[in-house]
């Protein structure tokens, strides 16, 4: 802006720094206040909506949807900055400034039996995993129609659709009435996350990034030597990272006992800014930012609140649930908003998309399968309380949802280049990430409340007590079995006067209760 009463100076250019600075500021504003704007929103509808198949991730996403529809109505009253700014998923600030504080504040928020569960918490939310990243990968390679994956993009899609999102599980389920149940889905959500993130950089260490000069190199190049490259390299950067986030956490238990007397907020910023510089640290040595930043948290958890103020920890926990709860909505706000990106539709093969997202939706449902069932198996036989075939649909049904986590890595692997096969992987991505979110989120609560809750005027459950107690009746009035009978079985050889004794004992018998727990069972094998 020129002043009104200066001498006349030549005209600037439109480029010169003054006005690019100011015009930047500008629409920084500007996209800050509409993302606000939808916060804002999101949170008075998540508190007065009341739905059972609306979620707070998918009714964000539902928003995005809408306000990305809104703004392409009117595009030709938005500035195209603007309009880029908001439509375009920006992965390094998700990787650097919206996921820390999700991962910061699931590693303070623990529950209470996770060491006791970590066994099992480990098994599949590494083990179960790698047995997903396997089979999609396995499959797109041999079984795929389509020629434009290699063998390099078919491992990158098996990392990043083994990322799972399960927020809208946790949100049903009760730490305190299920507390085995729980901590299994939350720890595995946490560490199949930074499984599938050390997974891609493994992959993307022997295999680089798509569109750079090394990827067209040796994009094609497969067999054993790289197989065992993805696998040294996924060893060494877990090792590490696991290594970087304690010793993170070990700094910060120092620090607290050596430096007595410190504010709230100087215990809340000491135990911030180390954990999320062991994150950024971790990134830029190469190693997993969130596996480091999420160890870094359960040491803070475990050794450093309890040495902090009664305040202190207070601050802490509210401070980083409220920055997570912040960065989660306007995660699922952009996975919305940038699905409808026209620059990327217009670069999109709809014949290779549309059966690239059927074929990446029934990977989805067939590899949870795969990972949870062996793991399971395996925790029933140490595990002191085992799983049953419920809890086994449970766990199966919170890793189906895909978030914005796939979005990043997607970015992260094939956003380098401008080729449109990859524009399509991009597209599908997102695709099924809204998809899970919308239809899976909306599908968690009914099927959860079916699965858990106990119905006892439900006329299946009717149904069962009224045959149960036909059946007693039946066996109330049968005679004793036959001399040959009981020496064929000993267990039937009962005198007569313990007949009655027997049938005593069957009339005490909760039917009911038999059959709720029969009810379930069919729910859960149906």
């Amino acid at each position: 802006m020129s002043e009104p009463f200066s001498p006349p100076r030549p005209p600037q250019s439109p480029q010169s720094p003054p006005d690019s600075a100011a015009h930047l500021l500008e629409k920084t504003s500007l996209t800050t206040a509409v993302v606000g704007l939808l916060l804002v929103a999101w949170i008075i509808l998540v508190k007065n909506v009341q739905s059972p198949y609306l979620t707070p991730g998918n009714l964000a996403a539902l928003m995005g949807l809408t306000a990305g529809l809104l703004l392409l109505l009117f595009q030709r009253y938005v500035e195209e900055g603007v309009l880029q700014s908001l439509l375009v998923f920006d992965s390094s600030t998700f990787l650097v400034f919206l996921l820390p504080p999700v991962i910061l504040n699931a590693g303070l928020r623990i529950p209470e039996n996770f060491f006791s569960n970590l066994g099992t918490i480990s098994c599949m939310g590494i083990g179960g995993t790698v047995i997903s990243f396997a089979f999609i990968a396995s499959v797109l390679y041999v079984f795929t129609p389509f020629h434009v994956l290699q063998l390099s993009d078919c491992l990158a899609l098996g990392a990043i659709f083994s990322a799972t999102d399960s927020v809208a599980t946790l949100q049903v389920l009760s730490p305190n009435s299920m507390p085995l149940l729980f901590s299994l889905v939350f720890g595995e959500g946490v560490i199949n996350d930074a499984t599938s993130v050390v997974l891609l950089g493994a992959v993307s260490s022997v295999y680089p990034r798509a569109g750079s000069d090394a990827a067209a190199a040796n994009g094609a190049q497969g067999g054993w030597s790289h197989g065992f490259g993805v696998l040294f390299s996924f060893v060494y950067l877990f090792t590490f990272s696991v290594v970087a986030g304690l010793a993170a956490g070990a700094a910060i238990v120092y620090l607290l006992r050596s430096m007595p007397g410190l504010t709230a907020s100087q215990e809340m910023a000491l135990v911030g800014m180390i954990s999320y510089l062991s994150y950024l640290l971790a990134d830029v040595a190469g190693l997993s930012g969130i596996l480091s930043l999420f160890c870094c948290a359960i040491c803070a958890s475990h050794w450093a609140l309890p040495r902090m103020s009664e305040s202190g920890q207070t601050t802490t926990l509210v401070a980083f649930e409220t920055l997570s709860h912040i960065a989660e909505g306007v995660i699922f706000l952009y996975v919305g908003m940038d699905a409808l990106d026209p620059h990327k539709w217009s670069m999109t093969y709809p014949g290779e998309a549309i059966p690239m997202c059927v074929m990446l939706v029934f990977l989805l449902l067939t590899s949870r399968a795969l990972a949870v069932v062996p793991m399971a198996m395996l925790h029933n036989l140490w595990g002191a309380v085992p799983l049953t075939p419920r809890d086994l649909v449970i766990i199966w049904w919170s890793g189906l949802m895909r978030g914005a986590v796939s979005v990043a890595l997607v970015y992260f692997y094939f956003d380098a280049s401008n080729d449109e096969h990859h524009a399509t992987v991009i597209t599908s991505t997102l695709l099924v990430v809204l998809f899970t979110t919308l239809a899976f989120g909306a599908a968690t609560k009914p099927l959860l409340s079916l699965l858990l809750e106990e119905r006892p005027d439900d006329p299946l459950t009717l149904l069962i007590t009224e045959r149960l107690l036909q059946l007693r009746g039946a066996l109330e009035r049968m005679p004793p079995p036959p001399p040959w009978l009981q020496r064929c079985c000993p267990c039937l050889r009962l005198s007569p006067p313990s007949l009655p004794r027997v049938y005593q004992q069957l009339s005490q018998v909760p039917l009911h209760g038999v059959a709720v727990t029969i009810r379930f069972r069919a729910c859960t094998s149906s």
